[in-house]
């Protein structure tokens, strides 16, 4: 699973702990990737979960399954042509935390980079 914008990494950390065997989680704001890897740390899952510093243009590994964006809509958009390039066939973009008068236009967005929307 990859995590754009991971914050805290409370997605990846979830992620490793419900199974996913490897976990990329990426953050363009270097003052959350010292929290993200300590909470990473605390919660047992260091061998599981990456953090990383950067966008989506930080990763340079394709094949991922889920790809995982709970960050504003803008970056949700704006990343999914790059995630189209990144995710494996049949893989998942997640776009969280929307706001409902925003999700036609990422609806759009990401529609124009080839996703399908499968829920609003």
């Amino acid at each position: 699973m990859l995590d754009l914008g991971t914050g805290s990494a409370i997605l990846a950390i979830a992620a490793a702990l419900l199974g996913a065997p490897e976990v990329l989680a990426v953050d363009n704001d270097p003052e959350v990737i010292p929290i993200a890897a300590e909470n990473v740390a605390l919660n047992g899952v260091a061998d599981r979960v990456e953090i990383r510093e950067g966008d989506v243009g930080a990763v340079s590994e394709t094949g991922w399954g889920v790809v995982l964006a709970n960050i504003a809509p803008d970056p949700v958009v704006g990343a999914a042509p790059a995630v189209r390039a990144l995710i494996a066939p049949g893989g998942v973009y997640v776009c969280a935390g929307i706001p409902v008068q925003r999700a036609a236009e990422v609806e759009s967005g990401v529609t124009r980079a080839g996703f399908r929307v499968e829920r609003s």
